[in-house]
């Protein structure tokens, strides 16, 4: 179940450039008149947190504790003394993450989202007594910037740019080529439900007068991590009037147009030969690959169920005396929930079609996680896991739970997150296929991102899901699904 394993890891969604989570401090120690030093680190890399004592650091003569201190408990990230690490006293999410430079900095690799906080350095020294110098980590997750060119509806041409995936509040500016800031019109930044800002802005070039290159500009303030984007306006785009730009555009769509009706007029005896072949032509480029956006799950090798989820199922997979296991046991577990499963078939493609996934990979979701709702009590949520809720099993710790449990709302909600996450291993995992990145989101889903995203082969992402097989699991259902009335190709 996913609020079991989120409890212990938060996951992105729960669970196209920069994200970036700021925790102010709430319980922590009184941190005094005087602001930490705050330090910005893109999420997924390595972070030096600065140790600027009073007292000078000699590994051999001082005592030096790195904590982490804003919170109900102190958590020991590093402890140094009489020149040697003490090991034991190391909270476990630290171990094999945290070194000290000969300054006493602290470097903290692999930061997450869970990682901002309010750290202290304390140094203690017989000759020189004792200080402590407090920091605060901000862990930044850079997202896309997309900017276009655009002729509106009243005949203004505009300058758009837009970005989502924030956090904290980001600020969005459109620049020249000199690095003026040019007179914008901005939406937002507005925070959505996977707590993650969007922003926007928007230029009119002829009344703003600008020509050349615009840049978009979206950064966290603060810092020097953002991201930018540029496009360029001809100078030619102010001239043109309504009047001629209607009549472009409409030679822009007729002139295909009248070439395509001559040749069709010219060769009619070969386009009514081959119509059956240019009819499956567009079902399969309008039908199919609408689908195949995140990866193409029906030629993805999984190795099905584990034997962990086999003996959990075992009185439901035995089928002529013979234990079933891997892909077979996936398929008869999908099987199993299949009549239950139509009655949400509806929904579930009307939800696939306006996020572009695929309707047989909500389905094995929803198979896997809830068995098509058959165990989930009256209230809605997990008869074995009371703090999920509904088909998809969404965490009520992390997430305001939306809709009844087996509604589409709810089911709009699971889908959006799994979005976010098929994302958030994109922008990490940029080597890895849509499939693997797809794969990697499937098991972030049940694990959350700590644990999928440090692994460097995509093959290894199951060895952090319950049973080691949520993703090959899941998987191997939507396939068995994709044939049996959930978007067979």
């Amino acid at each position: 179940m996913v609020g079991a394993q989120m409890e212990r890891a938060r996951v992105a969604f729960f669970c196209s450039c920069t994200v970036l989570l700021l925790l102010a401090p709430a319980t922590g120690k009184p941190l005094g008149p005087d602001l930490p030093l705050q330090v910005f680190v893109a999420v997924g890399e390595d972070g030096v947190l600065p140790c600027r004592s009073n007292i000078l650091v000699n590994p051999s003569r001082v005592t030096l504790e790195w904590s982490r201190v804003d919170g109900p408990s102190t958590r020991t990230l590093y402890v140094l003394r009489d020149g040697h690490e003490l090991e034991r006293e190391k909270s476990a999410e630290y171990i094999g993450r945290t070194t000290t430079t000969g300054d006493g900095s602290l470097k903290l690799q692999r930061v997450s989202r869970q990682d901002s906080d309010i750290y202290r350095c304390k140094v203690f020294s017989k000759s020189s007594g004792e200080d402590e110098v407090f920091v605060s980590l901000v862990v930044v997750v850079l997202s896309d910037v997309n900017i276009t060119v655009q002729w509106t509806s009243s005949n203004q041409l505009l300058v758009q740019c837009e970005s989502r995936g924030w956090s904290p509040e980001p600020q969005i500016d459109l620049l020249n080529t000199a690095r003026d800031v040019l007179p914008t019109q901005k939406e937002g930044p507005s925070l959505g439900p996977d707590q993650l800002y969007s922003c926007g802005a928007h230029l009119d070039v002829v009344a703003a007068n600008v020509s050349g290159t615009v840049i978009c500009r979206v950064h966290i303030p603060g810092s020097s991590l953002g991201q930018e984007q540029s496009i360029s306006v001809p100078h030619h785009f102010h001239h043109i009037s309504e009047k001629s730009h209607k009549y472009w555009i409409a030679m822009l769509v007729l002139i295909p147009i009248i070439i395509i009706f001559l040749w069709l007029l010219h060769h009619r005896d070969v386009f009514t030969h081959n119509i059956n072949n240019l009819k499956s032509w567009w079902l399969f480029t309008g039908g199919v690959d609408r689908y195949k956006a995140h990866g193409d799950i029906l030629k993805m090798k999984t190795t099905g169920a584990s034997s962990l989820t086999v003996n959990e199922n075992r009185e439901n997979l035995i089928v002529n005396d013979k234990l079933l296991t891997g892909e077979d046991a996936s398929n008869e577990l999908a099987r199993r929930d299949h009549m239950e499963m139509m009655k949400y078939q509806e929904d579930i493609i009307s939800v696939a079609e306006s996020h572009k996934v695929h309707p047989a990979l909500i389905a094995a979701i929803i198979s896997r996680q809830s068995q098509a709702g058959t165990i989930l009590d009256p209230s809605g949520f997990g008869k074995y896991d009371p703090n999920c809720f509904g088909l998809m099993q969404i965490n009520k710790f992390y997430h305001e739970l939306k809709g009844s449990s087996h509604s589409r709302e709810h089911l709009n909600q699971g889908v959006i997150l799994l979005f976010k996450l098929i994302e958030a291993v994109g922008r990490v995992k940029t080597s890895w296929t849509k499939e693997q990145q797809l794969k990697g989101a499937l098991a972030c889903y049940i694990s959350g991102e700590d644990k999928v995203l440090p692994l460097t082969d995509s093959e290894e992402v199951d060895s952090v899901t319950p049973h080691k097989d949520f993703a090959s699991d899941v998987l191997a259902r939507a396939k068995w699904f994709a044939s049996n009335g959930f978007g067979k190709s």
